[in-house]
């Protein structure tokens, strides 16, 4: 074969870097780890950054392993430091949360009794039949009027 060579033959496919695998079981025999344990500890290493480690190390509560391969798994280093700022700040309290609250369409996290009731409102106005939406609206309408009003007087905020 052109270029490459046979990419089907067991030779090809059984190829691994020797460097990692002997660092691995040198580590896994030395420390009494299993070489997968070894594997996601590299894994966990080379995807965080030098302030991100900072961070983790100012944690009150250290990271378990867990954490660090939800965080591994992160791809973009933004979304990681964020992880970690939220976990650093209470918000998470395992960095699984803070990998849920990332993904599209996800509800983030709620400790604040008033978030909990707002998104309670809204998802079961969402969920009522339009007719009972539009009889809501028609029975509160002078109360939501009154906050659409005070909304526009301070600036949409």
């Amino acid at each position: 074969a052109k270029r490459g060579g046979d990419r089907k033959s067991p030779v090809f496919r059984n190829q691994t870097d020797t460097m990692s695998v002997r660092f691995t079981q040198s580590v896994s025999e030395k420390f009494n780890l299993s070489d997968r344990h070894v594997f996601r500890l590299l894994a966990i290493g080379g995807a965080l950054g030098g302030e991100d480690i900072a961070a983790l190390r100012e944690l009150k509560k250290s990271a378990t392993l867990n954490d660090l391969m939800a965080l591994a798994k992160v791809t973009e280093p933004q979304s990681r430091s964020e992880i970690i700022q939220g976990l650093c700040n209470g918000t998470y309290k395992r960095a699984a949360e803070g990998v849920s609250a990332l993904k599209p369409g996800s509800k983030p996290t709620i400790n604040d009794p008033v978030n909990k009731a707002h998104l309670k409102l809204l998802e079961t106005f969402k969920r009522a039949p339009k007719e009972a939406q539009r009889r809501f609206v028609r029975d509160e309408y002078t109360r939501l009027k009154a906050f659409m009003d005070a909304f526009d007087k301070q600036g949409g905020s």
